[in-house]
């Protein structure tokens, strides 16, 4: 009988220890901070892309037959991405792209030829026959870009707009310059920006503390920035109302795979709200805002109202001008986060360096390991990796996460983000090869949805 009692027990002890181990799926992480990632991985579903499409004709011989006219990069949905001047031959893009894409077209709108690109090419040959009969097209303001292919036919200072995300049903009123959305907002894409706020403390990880939704606009004169908008939507605030906070855009130019400081008042805040202004520690940068709660309602936080109920986002925009004698072909906008009451405490998303008045004394305290030094100036390859990037804990975790969607559900409060999205780890695990859009399958029983 006791025989018999000691192997019913032991037999409970080996069941019950299987059942424990159903319950526990191979590979479940219970927090943040045991995710395990790989040392180059960016935290970020965007990357920037440069592409040099050099025009050759039958002989396969560069050729200048194109020279003058413009040319377009389109994804394989249709939407241009970017249009560009021909000059020497060539036809230079550099776009931000989301990491999903793997194909994109170029195109010669005027004789309405494209050949398809992979995005791991940087370069590609573009064959013409002959040259086209572009310059004998009607151009109104003498801009030497054709009416049919000028954004802004009437106005010799604009060429054409780009859009980020692109979009195809983004179009320009030629009397007005205004950009119209198209009649269904619900399709059109954003650039997501989701922070952790208790930097250089590693926090929740519920990467609520500040949502962003943001579409970015550039006005081109030829082939150089003139001007754009930042149209964002404030899409959660779940920071404490007693931490209030601001949020920045430093401005850089961009070309292959490198981010250069600009001259010192190259761009420069033209129009927006009333809270909106250039930020003057901060070279060619613009603070959308210093403090968010006199943005929003000061019970906004990633609900609207009252904690867990949905709420609509806060639309909010600014303007801004670019030296056109700076000649800037690509802007990146870097964005920081910064406490209201220390504007030098700041957050910024893994890779980017720190602003110019960011306190340097900050990091390499509490849980943050990035470097202790920053020489601005020159160019620099963006984002920094591994033990080069700043905004990093000592196991490659960021305060902040980036990527391109027409919606996202929030994290209710104190929920992680790998909680409320299952997908997450093993996008973050992978370095971002598996689940690329693991932001589009949340628990809805630990998500709030945003009301339109």
């Amino acid at each position: 009988m006791k025989r018999f009692v000691l192997l019913f027990s032991v037999f409970l002890v080996i069941l019950s220890s299987c059942v424990k181990q159903d319950e526990i799926p191979e590979g479940e992480v219970k927090s943040f901070d045991e995710l395990v990632v790989p040392s180059d991985f960016t935290w970020s579903g965007i990357s920037r892309y440069n592409l040099s499409v050099i025009i050759k004709d039958l002989s396969g011989v560069s050729s200048a037959l194109l020279n003058g006219q413009p040319m377009d990069l389109v994804d394989m949905d249709g939407n241009r991405m970017q249009r560009v001047i021909v000059e020497e031959g060539k036809a230079e893009f550099s776009v931000l792209l989301d990491k999903n894409l793997t194909k994109l077209m170029v195109s010669d709108p005027v004789s309405g030829t494209s050949v398809q690109v992979k995005v791991t090419s940087s370069e590609t040959n573009f064959t013409v026959s002959s040259s086209s009969s572009y310059q004998n097209l009607s151009d109104t303001d003498s801009d030497g870009v054709a009416d049919l292919y000028d954004d802004f036919p009437s106005d010799a200072s604009k060429s054409f707009v780009e859009t980020f995300p692109a979009s195809a049903s983004y179009a320009v009123n030629p009397s007005s310059g205004s950009v119209l959305t198209k009649a269904d907002p619900s399709d059109e894409e954003y650039y997501f920006q989701i922070f952790e706020d208790l930097w250089p403390s590693k926090g929740d990880f519920d990467m609520n503390d500040l949502i962003v939704a943001s579409r970015i606009t550039w006005v081109k004169t030829g082939n150089y920035v003139s001007s754009g908008s930042v149209n964002a939507k404030i899409w959660a605030v779940g920071a404490y109302i007693t931490l209030p906070s601001g949020l920045g855009y430093e401005f850089f130019k961009s070309g292959s795979g490198m981010l250069y400081y600009l001259n010192e008042g190259t761009v420069t805040f033209t129009s927006g709200e009333a809270y909106t202004h250039q930020d003057e520690a901060v070279s060619n940068g613009i603070a959308f805002w210093d403090n968010i709660l006199g943005v929003v309602n000061p019970y906004y936080n990633n609900v609207g109202g009252d904690w867990g109920v949905s709420g609509t986002p806060k639309d909010v925009s600014f303007s801004f001008s670019v030296l056109t004698s700076a000649k800037v072909r690509t802007l990146d906008i870097l964005p920081y986060f910064y406490y209201t009451e220390d504007k030098t405490h700041q957050i910024r998303f893994f890779g980017s360096p720190p602003t110019i008045s960011a306190d340097m004394s900050l990091f390499r305290t509490e849980d943050d390991d990035s470097p202790i030094s920053w020489t601005q100036g020159g160019g620099f390859n963006y984002p920094l990796q591994n033990t080069a990037a700043f905004y990093r804990t000592s196991a490659n975790h960021p305060w902040g996460v980036q990527f391109i969607s027409n919606d996202f559900r929030v994290p209710l409060e104190k929920t992680s983000i790998i909680a409320a999205y299952p997908e997450f780890q093993e996008w973050a695990e992978s370095g971002g090869s598996l689940n690329p859009e693991w932001y589009f399958y949340p628990d809805e029983d630990l998500t709030i949805p945003v009301l339109p």
